[in-house]
């Protein structure tokens, strides 16, 4: 026999088992590429609403519960022609990674071609010559499949679209947050300012004393038992009116956040300081800042 056994069935494997990845890796990105011809529709839908939705001036409620329906229309819209982004980034480069593919079936042809010579009426040496070409064929295939990866992996000017349009609906989204305090300030007007004369009431009438704030209460603690005042919208609004804690009050009950701080007269003014707590395992996170109110 021209070659052992062994070295023939290990060359065998080497081609068999490129062949499979790259007909898997041919059908998965053509696959992807087909799927990315709607992406261009898709997109184009989504950015005309997005325009649609800045224009929009939601001063009534109705107009911000329309707008923020659309947002959500919009979200799953885009979720989608996200989920196309990929694809279409290989249809734009499918010529590049097409030829690369055009190149690595003709090493497998070689590779055919010198599993055939090896199992030939062949000397020993020239068999072996087979064999140490086919594995050298191997290689470059090989790095020749990396690189087709490496191109179907890079981002393309579809991702950059889906990120702008991804950006603007963050944009829009903010705006109905800020739309929708706004006009639950207006409606509870009264009511933010009688939460602001009583959280007044007990800082001023205390010479000094402490404050927590979870997302349940705002508690007062001084001189007797501890003041509780229910965490309502307005007395929410009345905080952040009093100092800018709007932040720290959104994280309030996530993942065990509550403000902790204290109260003092201090030369004629009224000194709140006011921080974040959180308890993360073992240690006790705490930042606290100086409001005067």
């Amino acid at each position: 026999m021209a070659l052992a056994a062994g070295t023939l069935e290990k060359s065998r494997k080497v081609y068999s088992a490129l062949s499979s990845e790259v007909e898997m890796l041919f059908d998965e990105l053509l696959s992807s590429a087909k799927r990315g011809e709607r992406f261009e529709s898709e997109i184009c839908r989504v950015e005309d609403q997005l325009s649609f939705a800045q224009r929009l001036d939601a001063k009534r409620e109705l107009d911000l519960n329309e707008l923020a329906v659309l947002s959500e229309k919009i979200g799953g819209e885009l979720e989608t022609a996200q989920g196309r982004a990929d694809g279409a980034a290989l249809f734009e480069s499918e010529e590049k990674w097409a030829s690369e593919f055009e190149a690595v079936r003709k090493s497998l042809e070689r590779m055919a071609a010198y599993l055939r010579r090896m199992k030939g009426e062949v000397s020993s040496l020239e068999a072996k010559s087979a064999a140490a070409a086919l594995l050298r064929e191997a290689a470059l295939c090989r790095s020749r499949l990396s690189k087709i990866k490496s191109i179907a992996n890079r981002r393309g000017k579809a991702h950059a679209r889906a990120d702008a349009a991804a950006r603007r609906l963050r944009a829009v989204k903010a705006s109905i947050g800020k739309a929708s305090s706004r006009l639950a300030k207006e409606r509870l007007k009264d009511k933010i300012a009688k939460a602001r004369a009583e959280i007044s009431s007990h800082i001023m009438k205390a010479k000094s004393g402490r404050m927590t704030i979870d997302h349940k209460h705002l508690t007062f603690f001084s001189e007797g038992q501890p003041i509780r005042v229910p965490l309502t919208e307005s007395v929410r609004f009345a905080l952040e009116e009093m100092m800018p804690i709007e932040a720290s009050l959104g994280k309030i009950g996530k993942g065990g956040v509550m403000l902790v701080g204290s109260h003092a007269h201090e030369g004629g003014r009224t000194v709140v300081r006011l921080g974040e707590r959180v308890i993360a395992g073992d240690t006790v996170l705490y930042r606290e800042k100086t409001y005067v109110i």
